[in-house]
C-alpha cells in the first residue's frame, strides 16, 4: 500500500513541476538607422517601457504584458502603431530617414504588425486628405466612406494573419473608425466649406442606430470609439437647457469609467473659462 502511495506522490509532482506557467511577456528588439533620440518606447494607456540604444543604434528587452493589445512604438518625433501579444519574439528595424516607408517586423508575431504599417502607408500614399473627403456633398461623402472601408476590410482579409484574436480586434477598429466618419461628417463639412446652414438627411445617422455608448474596454482601446461617444452627447448641445438634460443623460451611462470621462472632460470644455 505505501509503495502505491509513493508512486502516486511521484505522479503527481511530475505533473506538476512540468506545468508550464502562461507566458506574460514579449520578447522585443530593434535596430534603428540614422537614430535621432538615444532612446526608443514602447507604450499605450496603460503601459509603458523605455529602452536605451547602444552603441549600434540596437536595443532589446522583455516587455511584460498581461494581454495581447494595440501599442505605439516611437523614437524621436515618430510613432508607428503595434499590436502585442505575450509569446511574441519581434525585432523591428527601421531608417528614420523614412520612417513609415521603411518601418518592417520580423520574427513570430511580426505579421499584425507589418500589416499596420502597410495600412497606415496605404492610407497616406492612396486615401483622400481630410478636406477632400470631408469637403465631398453627403452622397459623394458616404460613397468614399463605405470604398474606404471595403478597400481595408480587404487588405487586413489578405494578409492572411495566423491570429484570430487580432482579426476580430481590426475589424473591430476598422467598423469604429468607419462609424466615426459618420459621426464627424455634420461638423467637418461645415468647418470647411463655411455653411452653417448645411444638414444632413434623416436617416445619416441611420447606422448608428443600435451603437453601445457604454462599452468602457473598447473606450480604453479604441479612439474612434471614444469620438463617437463624445460626438453622441456633444451634438444635443446648443443651449444651456439642453447641457444640463445631457449631463443627466451621461448620469444613467452604465459605465461608471465613461460617466465619470466624460463629465470631467464636458465641464471643462463649458466652463465660462472655455466658453
Amino acid at each position: 500500500m505505501k509503495k502505491v502511495i509513493y508512486l502516486v506522490f511521484i505522479v503527481l509532482a511530475s505533473c506538476n513541476s512540468t506545468t508550464e506557467k502562461p507566458v506574460d511577456y514579449v520578447l522585443f528588439s530593434g535596430t534603428i538607422q540614422n537614430p535621432v533620440s538615444e532612446t526608443a518606447a514602447v507604450s499605450s494607456p496603460n503601459y509603458g517601457s523605455e529602452f536605451l540604444l547602444d552603441e549600434n543604434a540596437s536595443f532589446s528587452d522583455t516587455l511584460f504584458i498581461e494581454e495581447a493589445g494595440y501599442f505605439s512604438f516611437s523614437t524621436g518625433r515618430e510613432s508607428s502603431a503595434m499590436y502585442l501579444s505575450p509569446g511574441d519574439s519581434i525585432h523591428v528595424m527601421l531608417n528614420t530617414n523614412e520612417f513609415d516607408e521603411s518601418i518592417n517586423y520580423i520574427g513570430p508575431g511580426a505579421e499584425k504588425n507589418n500589416y499596420l504599417a502597410k495600412k497606415y502607408m496605404e492610407s497616406e500614399l492612396n486615401g483622400p486628405s481630410f478636406e477632400e473627403f470631408f469637403s465631398q456633398d453627403e452622397e459623394a461623402f458616404n460613397e468614399m466612406n463605405s470604398s474606404l472601408f471595403t478597400k481595408e476590410v480587404d487588405l487586413l482579409m489578405a494578409s492572411q494573419i495566423p491570429n484570430e484574436a487580432f482579426i476580430e480586434a481590426e475589424k473591430k477598429a476598422l467598423k469604429y473608425d468607419f462609424l466615426a466618419n459618420i459621426s464627424n461628417y455634420k461638423e467637418y463639412h461645415i468647418y470647411l466649406t463655411k455653411n452653417m446652414d448645411f444638414t444632413v438627411s434623416d436617416d445619416f445617422y441611420q447606422k448608428l442606430d443600435g451603437f453601445d455608448y457604454s462599452n468602457y474596454t473598447d473606450y480604453q482601446i479604441y479612439a474612434s470609439y471614444r469620438t463617437i461617444v463624445a460626438n453622441h452627447y456633444i451634438k444635443s448641445i446648443e443651449t444651456k437647457e439642453e447641457l444640463e438634460s445631457t449631463f443627466a443623460s451621461i448620469n444613467t451611462i452604465q459605465s461608471e469609467e465613461i460617466k465619470n470621462d466624460l463629465l470631467s472632460n464636458f465641464r471643462y470644455s463649458f466652463s465660462p473659462a472655455h466658453t
